[in-house]
C-alpha cells in the first residue's frame, strides 16, 4: 500500500464513517474499545 492509497482509504472513511482526530480523543476511544483502527 502506498501513500496514495492510504490517503484516498482516509478520505473515504472521513467521509463515510465515524472518525476520530485528536490524540486526546484517540486516547479515550482506544481506552473505551471502541477503536477499531488507530493511525499514529
Amino acid at each position: 500500500m502506498d501513500i496514495t492509497d492510504l490517503s484516498k482509504a482516509l478520505q473515504s472513511a472521513v467521509k463515510t464513517g465515524n472518525v476520530v482526530i485528536g490524540s486526546n480523543l484517540t486516547v479515550k476511544a482506544v481506552a473505551s474499545g471502541k477503536a477499531q483502527l488507530a493511525v499514529i
